[in-house]
Parts: structure tokens; sequence; C-alpha cells
């Protein structure tokens, strides 16, 4: 679901001490849509309403839920253009921070907090104005996959599908389809970018497979019987941390004389 953010401009003015009350932070706009550029700038105003010059001196970006690294706030953006001295009467109006996606970005409505501190030197650290913002990610087809990553290998805007973009569709002929490879982390369109898994004859019997992306959960699996349909963790789920992981899993008690294997991968 596409969320339209029209005539949503948040702004709060927090009443604490004199600095604080001097200060008028709107974001002008307070509502984006990730696209395939991985990166969202917010602009805003800061507006110094009293007679005397107040300091801009730190920014803060809290993400919710904190648990997701679906987003990554940069800011940056504050210290290359954000002046560090507001005199009377003036107004700043540009860039204030900017928001990344993060090694895991899938389909939801993220949210945050931007909060300015300063006072009336270099070394106040008030807090003075802050303001909520919204990052969303829609899944326009309702396939699973965010139009932000098919739009970055696909092309277009992201919110239509076709024979070569669709989830079950396999772009690059590798026997994986693009859903698999939007999950795992790799190029739908690469025929080189594939998930290989191997299991060595020796004993213990070990899994070897990767690459996986940074921030996914990868659960390695069981089976002696197929029939069952039972599957049993060979180890915990596993969080990846670096983009392309690479692993090798022993299976520590390999008794039985034939066992299955399999490799799952989610989101965390």
């Amino acid at each position: 679901m596409i969320m339209k953010f029209a005539g949503c401009i948040l702004a709060f003015l927090l009443f604490v001490g004199a600095a604080r009350a001097q200060v008028l932070f709107v974001l002008t706009s307070a509502g984006q849509i990730g696209t395939a550029t991985n990166e969202m700038t917010f602009d805003g105003s800061f507006i110094n309403t009293g007679s005397t010059n107040v300091y801009l001196n730190d920014i803060q970006c809290v993400l919710y839920p904190p648990e997701s690294n679906a987003l990554l706030a940069d800011t940056n953006a504050f210290f290359a253009n954000v002046p560090g001295i507001l005199l009377p009467g003036e107004t700043y109006t540009d860039v204030v921070f900017g928001i990344t996606l993060g090694a895991v970005a899938p389909p939801g409505d993220y949210y945050g907090t931007v909060t300015i501190f300063g006072g009336t030197n270099i070394f106040a650290a008030s807090n003075l104005a802050g303001a909520s913002f919204q990052v969303s990610l829609p899944d326009s087809v309702g396939d699973g996959i965010p139009d932000w990553w098919r739009q970055l290998y696909f092309g277009g805007d992201g919110s239509s599908t076709n024979n070569q973009s669709c989830a079950t569709c396999d772009a690059d002929a590798t026997g994986q389809d693009n859903e698999f490879k939007y999950v795992v982390g790799l190029n739908p369109t690469n025929s080189a970018s594939i998930f290989a898994f191997t299991i060595t004859n020796g004993l213990p019997p070990a899994l070897l497979f990767g690459p996986v992306s940074a921030g996914r959960a990868v659960t390695p699996q069981f089976s002696d019987e197929l029939s069952s349909g039972a599957w049993e963790e060979l180890t915990s789920p596993i969080t990846t941390q670096t983009n392309g992981s690479q692993f090798v899993i022993s299976d520590p008690d390999p008794s039985p004389s034939q066992r299955f294997y399999r490799i799952q991968i989610s989101f965390p």
C-alpha cells in the first residue's frame, strides 16, 4: 500500500529554556517513499524567532522499530548544510538529514524521530526541537517484493511487474527466481550471482553454502525421513553480518544412514 502524505507537515515547537522557545523546526516533507536510489533526504526549516543567537550543535535520529535494520540514519547532511548559528530572525530552509535503506528493507512503513540539540553557545546540548517522520517501502504488486528492489533491477517505478520482474520469474535463467534472489540478497539479472549449496561426503558431513547478504536469518535444517514432512534445526538461526557471507556447517550427529539437508533463509 502506498501512503500519501499531501499536506502532511509536522512542526514541533518545544518550550524548555529561552533558546528552545525561540527555535521553530518544520519538516517540509515528513513522509517519503523509498526508491531504488536507496537514499532519501528530508528537508526542513529552522527559524530563530528570538532576539539572540541560537547554536545548532547536534542532531539525533531514532528509528522504529529499534530492532529493525531496514533504515539507517545519515546525519552528515546536517553538519554539512545546516548553519551552526542562527541569528535573530534568520531562517534556514534546505536538507536536514538523510535516510538510507539498510541491509534488510522489506515492504512496510517505518517511523522515526529527529531531535536538534544546542542552545546559547557551542557547548550547549539542550533539546531545542524535534519532529517525527515516516518512510514507506511499498509492495504495489503484492508479491512480497518491494517496489524499490524491482525498480533497482528492472527499471520503471517498481509498482508493476512483467514476465521478467515477477516474483516467480527467473530473469537470468539460473533456476533461482526473483523472490529467492530478493530474500537471499542476489542480483536477479546476473547469472553469476547465484546461491550454491554443497554437502561433503566425509564424516561428519559438512554443508557449504552461500553467498547470503547481511541481515538475513539463516537456518540449516535436516530430516531423516522426507515422507514425514518434519524438519529440525541443525543449528540455531544465524544472522548474517556482512554481504556475501559464506558458510561451512558440520552435522554434529550424523548417525542415521540417510539424512537430508536444506537451508532456510528469511528476514529476521
